[in-house]
């Protein structure tokens, strides 16, 4: 066989290959364009007040819309082990929570706060242990639950 038979055989192959490759990557990259997407995080707020006095310390629970589609979350909070979820309903002077039911599009936030001593009062009327891990935790309209990253607490420290 030539070089140039090999090549006028091969060559096809090699083209059929590198395009069912790219077809499987744009239907993969399309997928995950259209996935409802949401990045959960748990973070420390504390507040100070124009006084010079410092409150105490907040979980500030944060979904973020990382897709390109709308995702409207129904419930934005904190998981504690056993699926067991935390609803406080106490609003923090300075702190804004946002209202559920809301739609996120791309890059847009919802926050929901909850106090460390709350968290501890919580913990300490159930029959969970003082030292827990907890998880935040968004719904979406779906019903899709989204979690982040869990987070060790101590209510017997609160």
């Amino acid at each position: 066989m030539s070089a140039l038979e090999i090549a006028r055989n091969v060559l096809p192959l090699l083209l059929g290959t590198i395009g069912t490759v790219l077809s499987i990557y744009n239907f993969l990259d399309a997928r995950r364009k259209s996935a409802r997407n949401l990045q959960l995080s748990i973070n420390s707020a504390v507040p100070a007040y124009h006084d010079g006095h410092v409150g105490d310390p907040l979980f500030q629970v944060t979904a973020t819309n990382t897709g390109h589609r709308n995702v409207t979350v129904t419930n934005l909070g904190l998981e504690l082990p056993g699926n067991r979820t935390l609803a406080l309903m106490r609003s923090y002077p300075g702190f804004a929570d946002t209202a559920t039911p809301t739609t996120l599009s791309d890059g847009e936030i919802a926050t929901r706060h909850f106090g460390y001593r709350d968290l501890a009062e919580a913990i300490r009327t159930t029959d969970l242990p003082a030292k827990v891990r907890i998880k935040p935790f968004a719904v979406d309209s779906a019903g899709k639950r989204h979690y982040g990253d869990p987070l060790e607490f101590d209510a017997g420290n609160w």
